[in-house]
């Protein structure tokens, strides 16, 4: 087949049709320009579609970037499925990965041998980490050391929302509204959908405040290995 005229069957009337190849990414723009140089009177058309898809295809590699960080940083997670039980935290210095510790929420972590808080997974600087923690803003057991697993899951869900709000709220708008499209399945079933739900208005920033300080209850397994000082 070639490039040539077409009638439309609905008016009867002849339009231009162009023919374009399957292509990958890398030589779909170089069929553009030699397209736009062997036929003149179309090369401002083909060459603005050119650049819609250029720009496309740099939107879809930053959407993918700012996912990965993600699910990184703020949702890390051990293996492919994303599901709840597979979230973990991470050593604020090594970051070697964790899911359980004893009931002290003062931690040193067995690979690196920093001591961080459980509540906000800083680093606690001096030698007693206990003090960090009792002072803790993230703390739901304020003035203790120790606390229950299910503070803890609370924890991990309260921070792990707000720092996912606050991440979406900082990307710019073609490029969140692409990783909301993109991520929605996963983020759902990771027990993220309230996230999404505050989203869904992308605009509306004085909403996404108020919701800030929603706790998502979703519970985690625990399992794994860290000891307290």
């Amino acid at each position: 087949m070639k490039d040539g005229d077409e009638i439309c069957r609905t008016s009867g009337t002849k339009k231009k049709l162009f023919l374009i190849p399957v292509a990958n990414d890398d030589n779909l723009g170089a069929w553009f320009d030699d397209k736009a140089r062997s036929r003149p009177e179309i090369s401002l058309k083909i060459k603005v579609e050119a650049e819609r898809l250029r720009k496309w295809d740099e939107l879809k590699r930053k959407a993918y970037d700012k996912a990965q960080f993600i699910y990184q940083n703020i949702l890390p997670i051990i293996g492919e499925v994303k599901k709840p039980d597979c979230l973990v935290n991470l050593c604020p210095s090594c970051r070697t990965p964790f899911q359980h510790f004893t009931a002290c929420f003062a931690l040193t972590c067995a690979y690196c041998q920093v001591n961080f808080c459980a509540w906000c997974l800083q680093i606690c600087d001096g030698p007693d980490p206990h003090r960090h923690v009792r002072e803790c803003k993230e703390s739901l057991a304020p003035g203790q050391v120790f606390s229950s697993v299910s503070k803890f899951h609370q924890s991990n869900a309260r921070r792990r929302t707000n720092q996912l709000r606050k991440y979406l709220r900082g990307l710019e708008p073609p490029i969140r509204k692409r990783v909301l499209k993109d991520e929605r399945k996963d983020l759902s079933s990771l027990g993220f959908q309230h996230v999404l739900d505050d989203f869904a208005n992308p605009d509306d920033d004085a909403h996404h405040r108020r919701r800030d300080h929603h706790n998502n209850q979703t519970t985690i397994n625990v399992s794994a290995e860290i000891i307290c000082p």
